[in-house]
């Protein structure tokens, strides 16, 4: 309650010193209060408002088991990583080229079979089955045998190429120098550099706040005082950045970068000289037919006799037998192989590095984690919760209090010769710096 009055009093010294500002220049006042009148009252209050009791009547439930989903399936990402190894591979060290080799003919002595006496067919008769009976006949008819005679052979010596004639290719590789020259590896170049700006900081006094005047109180002996009190202005020191130079683009030239290369200069270029070998001849035999063979007839006469003939009882017959041929062995020198070039391929020279390559890459294995279903019992409502309404009359209370009847008055009285607003005047002005 004291700190209320307290708080009223300030206010009421507040609006008193407005009213007083304009006829009391820098004059002080006191407060001079006089208490408030209070009487007792006696009137009803409600101690408790007419209500409504809710009476709930709970709802019939009944346990039921269903099945639920705990946790929906989904798929979850294994990220298995890439497999690198190391593998070696072949690199060419030389490339595969071709060589020329001579390779002279080859000859052998082969045996061979060749014909003698030809194959040929020969006539036997087969007689007649008879009965004797006598008479001059026949005996043998006259016929011709042939006789083969066999061809004749002899050698003769002929000349053959052992070796044909060929060009060997000489080669004199290209004689080159080594000159060395001054090469521009990077032209001149201009670029623009910023020189940045120059600034300075400058202090300067500027204004916090002006000149007022400030209705101040104070207390004495509990009594509140109250003086009109001249505030002068205040003043700070506040630093500036200023710009003493702005800022310029400056022009700079780098110079061109030169370098010493060296490189190779063909003074004679590559020649290639032939060389002209004559061909190989040599001299052989061969075996040759002086005479081819041939078949020689004789004729040879028929012989008659007196002779028991016979009668034919079966008739004679001519059978065909054949008489194979005949053959022998002779020995004669053939070309086996002709003479000829022979181009040697000289492989690639390969080298092994090793090289890490990757074997198997990154990949992301996606595996499914089904649903996981549970069963839950939750109550059904059977029958649902009511609410029943009790009506309770309100409740009133005869209360007895102090009420104000007249406000306390405060008012202000002028207070010359008091000390302490002499010394509010001489208050020192407050100076802020930034």
């Amino acid at each position: 309650m004291t700190t209320n009055f307290r708080i009223l009093g300030v206010s009421l010294i507040a609006l008193a010193a407005s009213a007083f500002a304009a006829q009391a220049n820098d004059q002080c006042f006191r407060q001079v209060s006089s208490a408030p009148v209070y009487a007792t009252q006696t009137h009803q209050v409600l101690v408790r408002p007419a209500s409504r009791i809710a009476h709930v009547i709970p709802a019939v439930t009944q346990a039921v088991s269903e099945s639920v989903l705990i946790q929906p399936a989904r798929q979850v990402g294994h990220t298995i990583s890439a497999v690198y190894g190391t593998v070696n591979e072949q690199v060419l060290v030389q490339p595969a080229r071709q060589i020329a080799r001579s390779v002279p003919a080859i000859y052998q002595s082969v045996n061979e079979t060749v014909e003698i006496q030809p194959a040929r067919t020969v006539q036997r008769i087969i007689p007649a089955v008879t009965r004797a009976v006598s008479e001059t006949v026949e005996v043998q008819p006259a016929r011709q045998i042939g006789r083969t005679i066999a061809a004749t052979y002899g050698e003769v010596a002929e000349t053959v190429e052992v070796a044909p004639a060929r060009q060997v290719a000489h080669t004199r590789p290209a004689v080159l120098q080594t000159v060395s020259e001054q090469v521009l590896v990077q032209g001149a170049q201009r670029h623009q550099r910023i020189v940045p700006a120059i600034h300075q900081q400058v202090a300067e006094q500027v204004q916090v706040s002006g000149a007022r005047r400030e209705w101040r109180v104070t207390y004495e002996h509990g009594q509140p005082i109250g003086c009109w009190v001249y505030v002068p202005g205040a003043t700070a020191t506040q630093l500036r950045t200023v710009e003493v130079e702005p800022a310029r683009a400056v022009e700079e030239v780098t110079p061109a970068v030169y370098a010493t290369q060296t490189r190779s200069v063909e003074l004679a270029p590559a020649q290639t000289s032939y060389e002209s070998i004559p061909a190989r001849h040599a001299t052989r035999l061969r075996t040759v037919e002086t005479a081819p063979a041939r078949t020689v007839y004789e004729t040879v006469a028929a012989v008659h006799a007196t002779r028991t003939r016979l009668v034919e009882a079966e008739p004679a017959r001519v059978v065909h037998e054949t008489i194979a041929a005949v053959y022998g062995t002779r020995s004669r020198t053939v070309e086996a192989q002709p003479a000829r070039t022979v181009y040697e391929s000289v492989p690639a020279v390969y080298g092994v590095r090793a090289r890490t390559v990757e074997t198997q890459p990154a990949r992301t294995v996606f595996e499914t984690i089904p649903a996981v279903y549970g069963t839950r019992t939750r109550l059904v409502t059977v029958q649902a919760a009511q609410t029943a309404w009790e009506t309770v009359p309100a409740r009133y209370q005869s209360v007895s209090e102090q009420v104000l009847v007249s406000a306390g008055a405060t008012q202000w009285v002028a207070a010359p010769g008091y000390g302490r607003c002499a010394q509010q005047q001489a208050a020192r002005p407050v100076v802020t710096k930034y």
